[in-house]
């Protein structure tokens, strides 16, 4: 005997789709199936594939969301079939926002018969990925705009792109709000700098999130970082020129560093003074120019290499994100290579 021999479906949405695919399985295990939608013409095309293979099944066309539709679909399953065994729930109504952040047709959706928001990667229980310096561009107010929609929906239940869910009205509110006003902060900040003629360089050494929001548990920068955030800013309103003239059409940077190599000494001069910056949290930043522009002008010298990797593994230590990690790792162990093949 098949598995659902003399039972009776009723499924929702039962015309395409997963709704499609359960109303021929059960029909092939014995049920008879009575399936609901809203295109009777797609209904009917179910029906008949079944009944071609010796199944029963009805169609009753609607929408779930008008209940007189759904209480006359169990009323005609009932008088057909004598009786109702199993509902599949299968159909779900929703809004869905449509937004620009990461990219400029993201998606997050809102179910409100069960208070459920499903934010996507809009929230992801860190600093939100709007700086990512190996993607195309991210839009930060925008980002936060959609944030404060979703807020204004009245969820108690919040689903995000990453990590737990979040229980709890106030919980969503406080966590979105929050996430908004990270962004809106490096937002504002940085174009306030902007329309002042700041270049980028001072831009990304001033502006900062602010500290009472990166204290929050689902703010930390562990993935992108607030100052990537303000890179992407920047290229969005500025384009890709930093407002230093020299970078406009540059030398080679190899060609640069032979040249300052040479007059600070050579290249292991610059690399030495990188190890000594590195000694010093404060000091990683300009290390880290140091040791390239030592790489750049001696890329043969074991030591040089050495001192390189030495650099860019200190800076994956102290790092946060894990995109700067990622970066810096990988040109420590360019370096380590480099040395030992040198």
């Amino acid at each position: 005997m098949s598995r659902l021999e003399g039972k009776v479906a009723l499924i929702t949405g039962g015309g395409v789709g997963i709704g499609g695919a359960v109303a021929r399985l059960f029909a092939r295990e014995g049920a008879a199936v009575v399936i609901t939608g809203r295109r009777k013409e797609v209904l009917e095309r179910v029906v008949r594939e079944i009944e071609r293979e010796k199944g029963r099944a009805l169609a009753v066309a609607g929408t779930v969301t008008d209940e007189t539709h759904a209480r006359a679909a169990v009323v005609q399953a009932v008088r057909a079939y004598g009786k109702l065994n199993v509902l599949v729930n299968n159909a779900g109504i929703g809004a869905f926002g449509k937004t620009l952040h990461e990219t400029d047709d993201a998606t997050w959706a809102w179910l409100p018969g069960r208070k459920l928001l499903l934010t996507g990667d809009l929230f992801i229980w860190a600093t939100p990925n709007a700086g990512n310096p190996q993607k195309v561009q991210r839009y930060v107010r925008e980002w936060a705009a959609a944030l404060r929609e979703m807020v204004a929906l009245g969820a108690e239940y919040l689903l995000p792109g990453h990590g737990v869910p979040i229980v709890g009205a106030d919980r969503i509110v406080e966590a979105l709000t929050g996430t908004a006003d990270l962004l809106d902060s490096l937002h504002d900040q940085t174009v306030a700098m902007m329309n002042e003629g700041a270049r980028l360089n001072d831009i990304v050494h001033t502006v900062r999130a602010p500290a009472h929001l990166l204290e929050k548990p689902y703010l930390q920068p562990v993935y992108d970082d607030p100052e990537f955030i303000v890179h992407n800013i920047w290229r969005l309103y500025g384009g890709w020129y930093d407002g230093n003239p020299s970078t406009l059409k540059p030398a080679r940077e190899a060609a640069l560093a032979e040249e300052l190599a040479a007059l600070a000494g050579g290249a292991i001069r610059l690399a030495a003074r990188a190890r000594e910056l590195a000694a010093n949290d404060d000091g990683l930043r300009l290390a880290g120019h140091l040791v390239e522009l030592a790489a750049l002008a001696a890329p043969d010298d074991r030591d040089v290499q050495s001192a390189r990797a030495e650099v860019f593994e200190r800076r994956v230590a102290v790092e946060t994100s894990t995109m700067a990690k990622g970066i810096f790792a990988w040109a420590a162990s360019e370096s380590r290579s480099a040395a030992e093949d040198t």
